[in-house]
């Protein structure tokens, strides 16, 4: 009996070590309706609110989940650095990249100095970069960190109506 049990349980932790198998094996979360944030536009999740702020050149702010403490803070300009790039990969514990259309998605696991991680994405069109960041990094935070991020599109109907 006990070499069964160590037999099934060889699965289960082969898929709860890889965070992205976890996020491709299940279903991507809701979004809500586009909300523009300054320059572009995302679809936050139900329950998660949007708050920006227009520098010169850029713009930052959080997506924040009204019930609880998860966020995404995000920074977006063309004149910042990738958060999560090729050029960066020994900082991180894994980093994957996808098309986004015209863009490039590059998001993964960033080990701090400190011994901490977080969860980090970059999503580049020419010159501008678009980076998201958050400190949730469990098997739930990947999949609605990631949903927010791929909702992020430069080009937002109602950011052209505001200006």
């Amino acid at each position: 009996m006990g070499a069964k049990k160590a037999i099934a349980i060889v699965p289960l932790v082969i898929a709860l070590s890889s965070p992205l198998t976890a996020a491709k094996s299940s279903k991507a979360p809701a979004s809500a309706a586009r909300q523009p944030v300054g320059m572009g536009c995302v679809s936050p999740l139900p329950g998660w609110q949007v708050s920006w702020r227009q520098h010169e050149g850029w713009v930052s702010g959080q997506i924040r989940e009204t019930a609880s403490d998860r966020f995404v803070s995000f920074a977006i300009g063309t004149g910042g650095a990738p958060a999560a790039s090729p050029a960066r990969i020994a900082q991180f514990q894994w980093l994957k990249n996808e098309k986004l259309g015209d863009a490039t998605l590059y998001y993964g696991l960033e080990r701090k100095a400190d011994g901490h991680s977080i969860l980090e994405a970059t999503v580049t069109r020419g010159a501008l970069a678009a980076n998201f960041i958050t400190p949730q990094r469990d098997f739930q935070s990947l999949p609605n960190f990631l949903s927010i991020v791929r909702s992020y599109s430069e080009k937002c109907p109602e950011a052209a109506r505001k200006k």
